[in-house]
């Protein structure tokens, strides 16, 4: 028999998960749709209502514009309903019922190219969203950082014909003091293939080993080269703040190296290279969202999150942001403004099984996980 304990102890952890994600997940959906919003304003086009999940409206308020500003049952998603969509997928309608002064705010009487922006604008929404809620995580919490330890010592390198062995805490390079493995990289660089001094602890003894490095020629440049690696074990790391321009820069480059690693985890899943298996689903990022809010690291969680709702959002698929974008490119090369409504429910609908049947596998995912 469970204890009564464990179960409200379950239960309590079960919501607290659900309403981080809840939580998060409506942010990044409103930094979405906000996108697609602003960029239709410019774009003239009149919005309808901008809800923040869907089904059944919950509660909700309409501005002077008339656009209805909503928060609906099912908390997972979102969308803007512009002037013009016969839903909430953007699926063209006919436009012949409409007056003249109705067609100059509809989305379906745009041109390609404003489509095309209009569509494009939430996903980028989303990665510039990343790049800022991550420079203020590095800025105000800091990035991971390695400090200077030994993680590996290459076989046969000057490192290891010196004495150093993995786990040495490099203390000094050149009566330099060092903290960060960067650090250590920074002086050996500057001294070139010069005699270096280094002092490092090992089992609470401090040994001072000379060695001068070996050059080696690295994308055509001739780099200084010890035979040694930082320490991958998460005790050798500690946050280090950043100032907003470094922030800046590194959360630049994270959220271009996580679109790159997004994007080729995406293409080994569909080359077999990967298994779908690794797939996650709601109950995964419920759970990761939870562990976010418990070690103060939100921010970064949210930053993850939008990075990969913007990438998914880009993929050429029906109903999704990329699809879009994609058909707005064939009707621009085969210069046709509009399209049979017949035809976009046909996609919009292939597009949803397609969509729901990786929902459905990605939870099914999850339980497994959770089962094992």
């Amino acid at each position: 028999m469970i204890p009564l304990a464990k179960i409200f102890s379950t239960a309590h952890d079960s919501f607290f998960y659900l309403s981080s994600f809840i939580f998060i997940i409506s942010i990044i959906v409103f930094i979405h749709e906000y996108g697609h919003y602003v960029v239709a304003k410019i774009c003239n086009v009149k919005i309808e209502a901008f809800s923040i999940g869907f089904g059944p409206e919950l509660f909700g308020i309409k501005d002077k514009s008339g656009t209805r500003w909503k928060f609906s049952l099912i908390p997972i998603g979102g969308y803007v309903k512009m002037f013009g969509d016969a839903n909430v997928a953007s699926t063209g309608a006919s436009t012949s019922d409409l007056t003249a002064e109705e067609k100059l705010v509809a989305f379906y009487e745009k041109s390609l190219l404003q489509k095309f922006c209009i569509a494009f604008a939430g996903p980028l929404a989303n990665l510039l969203f990343a790049i800022v809620v991550l420079t203020v995580f590095f800025s105000v919490q800091g990035v991971m950082h390695p400090m200077a330890v030994i993680g590996k010592v290459e076989p046969n390198s000057v490192a290891e014909r010196a004495g150093l062995v993995a786990g040495d805490i490099i203390l000094k390079v050149n009566n330099h003091d060092v903290k960060w493995f960067t650090d250590i990289q920074k002086y050996i660089i500057e001294n070139g293939n010069k005699k270096l001094s280094i002092q490092y602890l090992r089992q609470n003894v401090q040994n001072t080993v000379t060695i001068y490095p070996e050059m080696r020629t690295i994308r055509k440049l001739q780099i200084p080269f010890l035979g040694i690696s930082a320490s991958q074990l998460r005790q050798d790391y500690q946050l280090q703040k950043l100032s907003v321009t470094s922030a800046f820069i590194s959360s630049s480059i994270y959220t271009y190296n996580l679109i790159c690693t997004t994007l080729t985890a995406i293409w080994q899943m569909i080359t077999g290279q990967r298994s779908i298996n690794e797939l996650g689903g709601p109950i995964q990022i419920a759970k990761y969202s939870g562990y976010s809010v418990k070690n103060n690291e939100v921010l970064w969680f949210m930053g993850m999150i939008s990075i990969n709702l913007g990438v998914i959002n880009l993929l050429p698929i029906p109903m999704l942001d990329g699809g879009h974008m994609l058909q707005y490119t064939i009707q621009g090369i085969l210069r046709r403004k509009h399209i049979s409504a017949k035809f976009q429910n046909y996609a919009a609908v292939l597009g949803f099984i397609l969509l729901l049947f990786l929902m459905i596998f990605a939870t099914l995912n999850d339980i497994k996980a959770i089962l094992k």
